[in-house]
């Protein structure tokens, strides 16, 4: 048997500070995409978070007003830390801009050696450690 049942929802704006947070790339001033913005408080427990779109803006609403630690992450890019914001309890939105550097490619990196060391054959009476390094040759290119 079934009964229908007749039900009102009414959604409730979120209480709080309207943030919106741009994130830019650094050298080309374009929007960056798939970045996650935390926003740590440093008057509470509280962090907040929230990606990027298309735009490279975050929207978050803030319920509580203070300083926050900003930190911006995203796979392409180095992360952005030691940035503060203070966001005010206010009905009016607040904007907040952050430009981020792109990580340098493999092979872009300059003077640098991949390294791993394998611990030794314990078989071996005096075998130590084993070091596998990998750089371009004399002369070639850094392409990768």
């Amino acid at each position: 048997m079934k009964k229908e049942i007749e039900v009102d929802l009414e959604l409730e704006k979120p209480k709080g500070s309207a943030v919106s947070v741009t994130v830019r790339d650094v050298d080309t001033k374009l929007p960056v995409k798939d970045a996650t913005v935390i926003l740590d408080s440093k008057s509470s427990v509280g962090y907040y978070y929230e990606s990027t779109g298309d735009s490279g803006t975050a929207s978050l609403v803030i319920p509580e007003g203070g300083t926050f630690s900003v930190r911006i992450k995203q796979d392409f890019y180095e992360q952005l830390s030691g940035k503060e914001i203070k966001v005010l309890e206010s009905e009016d939105p607040q904007a907040f801009n952050f430009e981020v550097k792109l990580k340098p490619k493999k092979g872009e990196i300059g003077n640098s050696v991949e390294v791993t060391v394998l611990q030794g054959d314990r078989s071996q009476r005096f075998s130590g450690p084993t070091c596998h390094c990998r750089m371009p040759a004399y002369g070639s290119s850094n392409s990768a």
